[in-house]
């Protein structure tokens, strides 16, 4: 194997991945060494860059292909959510976007590259799953974190296309907030009775099996 040039430092895997299939379909042999550790690291990984690299003979075919995917659209007219991504960054959808973030909690987060935000809602939504059989209130907060992550990852999308990846304070300060709606949730359902609701309501003077006296 001859000497490798590296193309790009990419920071999204799946984007490294979606570029070595790019360049294969045309018939150039890419690489894209570390992107596996990067999973491994878990919210880590996000601050792990992945060479793309290519042999140098194939180096200026490479660049061409780039080129001409940088410069095709990145989503159609008709499904665009705000501006051309920033550069380096592939445009997200929303009905990517919509299934992940249905499909588990902190999907669409992780899809939108919020990772300490995807985390949080991920086992904060675990965490009141498990409980759930012995905390009554533990299941509306599975719903609050599965709710949240799903409607926060469908207006995300637009400002990730505009903007890229939210920060890490901003991830946080949702973080935080998601966790307090869910616990108040949590704590307030119960207290309202609607679990009372659910148990059938009968009444003796219509009942036509009940007891005389």
């Amino acid at each position: 194997m001859g000497e490798r040039v590296r193309l790009r430092e990419l920071h999204d895997g799946m984007q490294a991945q979606m570029l070595r299939d790019v360049l294969a379909s045309e018939g150039i042999v890419a690489e894209i060494p570390g992107a596996e550790h990067r999973g491994m690291l878990g919210v880590l990984g996000s601050y792990v860059t992945i060479p793309l690299m290519v042999d140098a003979r194939d180096e200026v075919a490479a660049r061409e292909v780039l080129a001409a995917l940088d410069a095709a659209p990145l989503v159609d007219e008709g499904e665009r959510d705000g501006d051309d991504a920033p550069p380096g960054v592939s445009a997200r959808r929303r009905r990517i976007a919509l299934f992940v973030g249905a499909a588990f909690p902190g999907g669409a987060q992780y899809y939108l590259r919020q990772h300490w935000l995807g985390t949080v809602v991920l086992l904060g939504a675990g965490y009141s799953f498990v409980i759930a059989s012995q905390q009554p209130g533990a299941g509306y907060a599975f719903l609050v974190f599965w709710v949240f992550g799903i409607v926060d990852g469908l207006f995300g999308v637009k400002s990730f296309n505009a903007h890229g990846p939210r920060s890490v304070p901003l991830q946080l300060l949702l973080a935080c907030f998601v966790i307090v709606l869910a616990g108040a949730t949590a704590l307030a359902v119960p207290e309202l009775g609607l679990e009372e609701l659910d148990e059938p309501y009968y009444d003796d003077a219509y009942d036509p099996y009940a007891r005389t006296n």
